[in-house]
């Protein structure tokens, strides 16, 4: 799956032509891949709360990780909610502190600058869970969830 921010304001988060095209495609091969649409969320004092992806402890699994990837700690509390946070300024408009990703920003080329910050939010304590069998994402809009931004949520998947 990706997402895709378009300039147009018209985000949508949609399966891959890469997957559409595999043995077993898990939307239908007519039509749009888009399994969501949405809007984007408003600029409010020249920054855009664009995106987020968040996990919980409960969703964590053992893996390897890909040279090409950037990884954001998690720490291994259970009442705890981590994450990243895409964030779109105007031009003139910078963002500093000690979650930045990346030290510099993304350049669009309207100008606009992309960064990635991280963030976690604490949670009510719970027992943990046994490592998970799978993961689910959960798409959250504004529209639909009342959270501040789209994104997605990261939780942990046992049967039985």
């Amino acid at each position: 799956m990706k997402v895709s921010l378009h300039q147009s304001g018209r985000w949508r988060v949609g399966y891959t032509a890469e997957h559409m095209s595999g043995d077993n495609p898990l939307w239908p091969s007519t039509g749009d891949r888009a399994a969501w649409k949405f809007d984007a969320p408003p600029f409010v004092d020249g920054v855009q709360e664009a995106f987020v992806v968040a996990v919980v402890r409960s969703a964590a699994r053992p893996g390897t990780v890909d040279e090409r990837e950037q990884v954001v700690p998690i720490e291994d509390q259970w009442n705890r909610l981590t994450g990243v946070q895409i964030v779109v300024t105007e031009a003139d408009v910078s963002v500093a502190g000690e979650r930045l990703v990346f030290p510099e920003p993304l350049t669009l080329k309207n100008g606009r600058r992309v960064w990635l910050l991280s963030f976690y939010e604490d949670l009510p304590a719970r027992e943990p869970e046994p490592v998970p069998a799978g993961q689910v994402v959960r798409v959250l809009t504004p529209e639909k969830d009342g959270v501040s931004c789209p994104g997605y949520l990261l939780v942990g998947m046992n049967i039985g």
